[in-house]
């Protein structure tokens, strides 16, 4: 994931390189997978967000590879592959909140000191 800086608004993108798992009653497969997608987090209020986030998704299925030819003179080869791909979409939005990092340190602070300790600071 790849986060870019703004203030209220947050753009950032994500991608995906792995495995899917097709499985039915009697039968299973894995595929090899790949995804990318995009989002926007934004703040209308300073600790208050909205995320906008698009995924797309592709698997490979009965993918074949052949050589066609290479040339020993230029160390040139040239592959042919046919793939059958399953395409999936995804759209999601949720709501957040930020807390600031000081007020979440100083809350752990005063949870982890002994009562006898904590009314001597104060």
């Amino acid at each position: 994931m790849q986060e870019f800086s703004g203030r209220r608004i947050r753009p950032f993108l994500t991608g995906t390189l792995g495995l899917t798992r097709y499985a039915t009653e009697g039968d299973s497969e894995i595929r090899f997978s790949v995804g990318a997608g995009g989002a926007r987090q934004l703040f209308p209020l300073s600790h208050i967000g909205v995320r906008l986030e698009s995924r797309v998704f592709t698997t490979f299925e009965d993918a074949d590879g052949r050589l066609i030819f290479c040339s020993s003179g230029s160390g040139t080869c040239a592959f042919a592959i046919h793939a059958d791909l399953v395409w999936q979409a995804e759209f999601t939005a949720g709501f957040g909140c930020q807390v600031p990092l000081t007020a979440c340190c100083q809350a752990r602070r005063s949870l982890q000191r002994p009562p006898e300790i904590q009314t001597k600071l104060e």
